[in-house]
């Protein structure tokens, strides 16, 4: 996806949005080396989903401390790669962002990994699930593989 659209370069639409997208990468410690990275793919992402850059960042940001995914030059690869996945999901990009924040806490508090968090998300997508019962999928699953930890 975003090597395909990568030559329609949307726009942080100015001074005011760039600053907003650098501060948010401050606040949440993404290094200033590797801000640069996040901003390249910020400004295609806009360009391609419409939405604005805040969310753009704040999801970004979130999908590399998620994944694991180092901020520098290779994350425009794995950033197209997890993009690639999700394709054939009959979710908007808003939907895929939505149900990312709504359960991305399972794999930050470590209940599952984040590749098999991925795979969750995406697989519960493609079979229609909404952003909204994904939270739900991805918790029975966890039920499921660890029933000792429930019974607490």
């Amino acid at each position: 996806m975003l090597n395909f659209l990568s030559t329609r370069r949307g726009s942080l639409h100015g001074p005011v949005e760039k600053a907003d997208a650098i501060k948010i990468m401050a606040f949440r410690k993404i290094p200033i080396d590797s801000m640069q990275y996040v901003l390249e793919i910020i400004q295609i992402f806009v360009g391609i989903t419409r939405l604005d850059a805040k969310t753009i960042t704040l999801f970004l940001v979130d999908l590399t401390r998620v994944l694991n995914i180092e901020p520098g030059p290779e994350l425009r690869i794995k950033i197209d790669n997890i993009f690639e996945l999700y394709r054939d999901a009959p979710v908007s990009d808003e939907e895929f962002i939505e149900a990312f924040s709504n359960t991305k806490h399972f794999a930050v508090s470590g209940q599952i990994g984040p590749d098999e968090y991925l795979s969750l998300l995406i697989s519960g997508l493609k079979t229609g699930r909404s952003p909204v019962e994904m939270n739900d999928s991805i918790l029975d699953h966890i039920a499921e593989n660890n029933p000792s930890e429930n019974r607490r």
